[in-house]
């Protein structure tokens, strides 16, 4: 079940599963955003690390664009008499897409209340401490390891293995 976040009268959901453009383009911020180097100081508590975490991001200028690669508008639904409402407790994730994201990072730049800006401060530390702490953004950014080759392409579109790879050598526990 997704989380629901109501955020200038406007409910959004936290997205649950991303889509290969969503991950790339949310690395791709992070890295822009500076927070892909940190790490947690000797000393540090968890929430001075997500503090400087929040500062770097806001610094950098795209904790609103991280935001909405994480977020979706709630999906409105057809009521009886043509008046448009939303089901309450409706978790249906609509899909996410690029044009979403800006809509909704433009949509939350533009929030003015105290309340408003509390939760969005919230939202961004959750949500970015969260994938610090599941190694999401340590995994995807240091060279892999792996012993698998990469596939090449071939002319119909499936990977084929390179002609010279071997076989996956023994578990290295």
């Amino acid at each position: 079940m997704a989380d629901r976040h109501l955020l200038g009268g406007r409910p959004f959901l936290t997205v649950q599963e991303s889509t290969v453009e969503q991950d790339f383009i949310f690395l791709a911020l992070v890295k822009e955003a500076g927070i892909d180097d940190l790490t947690q100081s000797r000393g540090e508590t968890t929430g001075d690390f997500a503090v400087r975490i929040l500062e770097t991001a806001i610094a950098n200028g795209v904790v609103l664009r991280l935001l909405a690669c994480l977020l979706v508008p709630e999906p409105e639904v057809e009521r009886p008499r043509g008046l448009r409402r939303l089901i309450p407790g409706r978790r249906d994730v609509p899909p996410w897409t690029r044009e979403t994201a800006e809509e909704t990072a433009e949509f939350l730049g533009s929030l003015r209340s105290p309340e408003d800006k509390a939760k969005i401060r919230a939202l961004v530390l959750s949500l970015l401490v969260h994938f610090f702490e599941s190694g999401t953004v340590s995994l995807w950014t240091t060279p892999t390891s792996s012993v698998e080759p990469v596939p090449r392409a071939t002319t119909n579109g499936e990977a084929s293995r390179p002609t010279d790879a071997t076989g996956a050598g023994p578990p290295s526990s």
